[in-house]
């Protein structure tokens, strides 16, 4: 999960970055680090990230050439 990605997601939510991190557990400081992308997201916040706001939502809009390589497993999981 990318740092906009977690930007998106909490925006999407309308939250705060403490929010976020109040919700996941987190300080809001790594919230921050790591949508500046100063800090990498590892995979199980990344899935509790993606659990809590929803994110990501497939569209039709999507275009599935410019998904980030951690997309795929979720999309996976989603599709079959």
């Amino acid at each position: 999960m990318t740092s906009s990605q977690v930007r998106e997601a909490r925006k999407a939510k309308g939250w705060t970055q403490a929010k976020l991190a109040g919700v996941l557990g987190v300080s809001q400081n790594l919230i921050s680090l790591v949508e500046r992308g100063e800090r990498t997201v590892n995979p199980e916040l990344a899935a509790q990230i993606r659990k809590s706001s929803g994110y990501p939502r497939l569209s039709i809009a999507t275009n599935s050439s410019k998904l980030p390589a951690d997309y795929y497993p979720w999309l996976a999981g989603f599709l079959f």
